[in-house]
């Protein structure tokens, strides 16, 4: 192989990956806002990643091409194109989801599985995507006519020599160019990332730590006494009896058992649903009506996940997330119970109105155990398509009690643009889709109130999660993950009987959602729910709020939030997060991310203390110690095969 062509492909490769990072950092995110607020002090250290990373591909080239030039040229060519095809698509990746590619992730989403969000993807961020494209099919076809032209030769040692020091140097480089470990995680090539990620593990808990951060998850969500009695299944809250408690419920007559509605709503930023904010029914007019009418809000609502799968798995099974994995992909190693399970045992006809297909998320299984129907349709894309398929089921004759779960789409990025809506900025944009839903959530609710079975039905509205304004965003690297941007979402509750129209303004989250419905339902049956009913005599003791994101930690106890990493010991940080600004801004509102408080010397020993509590919690889940064996027998009914919806 000629030197000149070797160069030339290295060339080629540099001069495309320097191109791309440029870009990545002067173009804006789907968001709107810009991926770094100080991007020159991320630029040097992921120019020396890719630096690092090219010359890696040269150099074993370049021995291989001592033992086969064609061999060598086919590592040198076949490998830079890999290169920019998997470094670009990682780069897009952080564009939508503000994280690089993980392993964890690799095999849980399938870009291909659902056409509309694929297309969205593209049409979203089309100026970006377009460039995303010619700074790959460019260098790649230079490259191609390169290794053609010149053909295979043997590299010369120098060559080797010069591509073992840039690999050297560049990777090396990195930790001393970043200005801190989120600036290096935010550099690091995906590549480089995901090796990193190999190599490196959880830390191993002894029985002792074990013991202690078991000792510290039961008093962070502060059950009663005797909740969970048995250390084999230390989560486990076991009923004698339960047999006969759902048996008595089965039996009950058809009107007693009322329907469940539970929309979990798409990117829900809590402050801006925030009731007890001024222009908050202005906003979501349909919302606030069935809060007047029949409903309590509860504002200070946590996403115990981020994103929407980790959020969906926080709302059905009711636990935290995995301090180093995603939960859904870490339950189906484990024995698991979610809520649409015990809807099923007890009777309940379990049903799904979405606009996404589950093998983009690949949650085919999860729904086939959660669903007796899933009804999804391609065409329905919009909020005013999956409220006309919801009020469909819910005005159709009633034979069992119902559980709907709705999920909404519209203000999930890249956000749906109303008819005849205008938006100046990202935050305009935002509200103007909420109001989209609040209108389509609007008609479902009036349907509702036409009939005595609308009027008995139970009502849940909760976010998956948050998702991030422009402030926020653009500080990722310095907010870190979980984050109150991410996390911060709202939750109201609808029923007869309850004190309508009032605020609760206790710390709460998606895990007190199936222990409150079966409150309000009378179910009282064993589970692994970390939450509270939320309507039980006397009021429930306060309880903390633990999310957990690929190592990253955030666990909010009342007005505080305390950060960590598990893989970090540098990184530790507190807020006060429900703080909101003296003076709005067009782009943000009111709301940034509370204030930043200095931590003390306790501060520092809760959260070393919290991070052996996630941990516990992972060995957990990991061990397949959440549910005795048995504890659901298949024969209840609780996970029958899922049927199709028309």
């Amino acid at each position: 192989m000629k030197c000149s062509a070797f160069a030339g492909i290295l060339g080629t490769l540099l001069l495309g990956r320097v191109a791309s990072l440029a870009l990545h950092f002067v173009l804006p995110a789907p968001s709107g806002a810009y991926l770094d607020e100080h991007p020159l002090r991320v630029l040097p250290a992921a120019l020396a990643g890719e630096i690092g990373t090219i010359a890696l591909i040269g150099f074993v080239a370049a021995a291989a091409s001592w033992a086969s030039p064609r061999l060598g040229l086919g590592i040198l060519a076949g490998g830079g194109i890999l290169l920019l095809f998997a470094a670009q698509a990682d780069l897009e990746i952080v564009r939508w989801t503000g994280e690089h590619v993980n392993a964890r992730g690799i095999g849980v989403y399938n870009p291909l599985g659902d056409p509309r969000i694929l297309r969205d993807v593209v049409t979203g961020d089309a100026r970006a995507f377009g460039f995303a494209v010619l700074l790959v099919l460019g260098p790649a076809a230079a490259i191609l006519v390169l290794a053609r032209r010149r053909g295979p030769e043997k590299a010369s040692g120098r060559i080797a020599a010069l591509c073992a020091a840039g690999a050297f140097a560049g990777i090396g480089a990195m930790p001393l160019l970043a200005s801190n470990a989120e600036a290096l995680r935010r550099a690091r090539p995906g590549l480089l990332g995901l090796a990193a990620g190999a190599v490196s593990g959880d830390e191993a808990l002894t029985p002792r730590k074990r013991a202690e951060g078991l000792a510290s998850l039961r008093a962070f969500f502060d059950r009663p006494a005797g909740w969970w009695p048995d250390p084999r299944y230390p989560v486990w809250h076991p009923v004698p009896g339960e047999e006969s408690a759902y048996a008595a419920f089965r039996a009950r007559p058809l009107e007693k058992k009322p329907d469940v509605l539970l929309v979990i709503l798409e990117s829900a930023r809590g402050w801006e649903l925030d009731v007890r904010r001024p222009g908050a029914a202005t906003r979501t007019p349909g919302l606030d009506r069935l809060w007047r009418e029949s409903g309590v809000a509860f504002p200070v609502c946590i996403a115990t996940g981020y994103p929407s799968i980790e959020g969906l798995g926080g709302i059905f099974l009711g636990v935290p997330g995995h301090p180093s994995d995603l939960l859904l992909a870490a339950a189906r190693r484990a024995r698991v119970l979610s809520l649409p399970d015990v809807f099923g045992r007890a009777g309940y006809r379990r049903e799904l109105v979405t606009a996404t297909s589950a093998s983009f998320e690949r949650l085919e299984d999860w729904y086939a155990r959660w669903f007796d129907a899933v009804r999804y349709d391609e065409a329905d894309t919009t909020d005013e398509d999956l409220a006309r398929r919801t009020i469909e089921r819910l005005e159709a004759p009633r034979e069992t009690p119902l559980f709907l779960t709705l999920f909404t789409i519209a203000t999930h990025p890249p956000l749906f643009r109303p008819p005849g809506a205008d938006p100046k900025t990202p935050r305009e944009a935002y509200l103007a889709a909420l109001s989209y839903t609040d209108r389509a959530l609007g008609r479902i609710f009036e349907s509702l109130r036409r009939t005595p079975r609308g009027r008995d039905t139970i009502v849940v509205v909760v976010g998956d999660h948050s998702t991030t304004n422009l402030w926020q965003a653009i500080r990722i690297p310095r907010l870190g993950t979980p984050n109150a941007g991410e996390n911060w979402t709202s939750l109201l509750v609808a029923a007869p009987g309850l004190p309508a129209g009032s605020i609760r303004e206790d710390l709460t989250s998606q895990l007190d959602v199936g222990p409150t419905l079966l409150g309000l339902l009378g179910l009282d049956v064993a589970n692994h729910f970390f939450g509270r009913d939320l309507f039980e005599r006397p009021v429930p003791a306060p309880q903390g709020v633990l999310a957990l994101r690929l190592r990253g930690l955030g666990a909010w106890e009342g007005p505080f939030l305390l950060q960590a990493r598990l893989d970090d010991p540098t990184f530790r940080q507190k807020w006060r997060w429900q703080e909101y600004e003296a003076t709005p801004d067009p782009a943000n509102g009111d709301y940034h991310h509370g204030e930043k408080l200095e931590l003390s010397t306790a501060d520092e020993a809760r959260i070393e203390e919290l991070k052996a509590m996630a941990r516990a919690w992972g060995a957990v889940l990991d061990g397949n110690r959440v549910m005795p064996a048995g504890a659901y027998p298949p024969s209840s009914g609780a996970v029958p095969a899922a049927t199709p919806g028309p």
